[in-house]
C-alpha cells in the first residue's frame, strides 16, 4: 500500500523561481486565459472543482446535471419564497408535473446556452423539437 502526498506550489506575482521548476519537474495546471496575483485562488478552484467528485461531497444526481456534464449551461434556479420582489417562481415547477418540468428546464437550458455560450449548443445532440427551437431563438433576434 502505497502514499500518495500531493505537494501544491503556488507562486505570488512573478511566479516560481525556475531552478526549482526545473529540479520539481511539477504538473502545471491552468484555470483559464487570465492572471492574478497568486496562486491561492486557483488552488482553491482546483480544490473545489475536484473535491465534487468525493464520495459523499455531493449527491451523484448533482453531478450528472452539472453544466458540462451534460453539454450545455443550466437552467435557471428558484428557491424559496415562492415570490421574491413581486416576481414569482414560474407556475409550472409547482406543478408536480416531473416530466413537464424536465421539458421546461430542458428548454430554458437552451435559451440560456444560446445567449451566453452559443458555441456549446454545435457540440450538443439535440432532438428535432430542440433544433426548431434553437432556429426559432436565432431567427427572433
Amino acid at each position: 500500500m502505497g502514499i500518495n502526498i500531493l505537494f501544491y506550489y503556488a507562486g505570488h506575482y512573478e511566479g516560481i523561481d525556475q531552478r526549482v521548476i526545473d529540479e520539481i519537474e511539477p504538473e502545471e495546471i491552468s484555470i483559464g486565459d487570465y492572471v492574478l496575483t497568486g496562486g491561492e485562488l486557483p488552488a482553491m478552484v482546483l480544490i473545489d472543482s475536484v473535491a465534487r467528485y468525493v464520495e459523499g461531497v455531493l449527491r451523484e444526481t448533482s453531478i450528472k446535471e452539472e453544466s458540462f456534464v451534460s453539454g450545455i449551461l443550466e437552467y435557471p434556479q428558484y428557491t424559496r419564497p415562492e415570490v421574491f420582489k413581486g416576481r414569482e417562481v414560474p407556475k409550472i415547477l409547482k406543478s408536480g408535473h416531473h416530466e413537464h418540468i424536465e421539458k421546461w428546464r430542458r428548454k430554458k437550458a437552451i435559451e440560456i446556452t444560446y445567449q451566453k455560450r452559443p458555441d456549446l449548443l454545435k457540440k450538443e445532440n439535440f432532438t428535432k423539437d430542440e433544433i426548431e427551437y434553437i432556429n426559432n431563438l436565432k431567427e427572433n433576434e
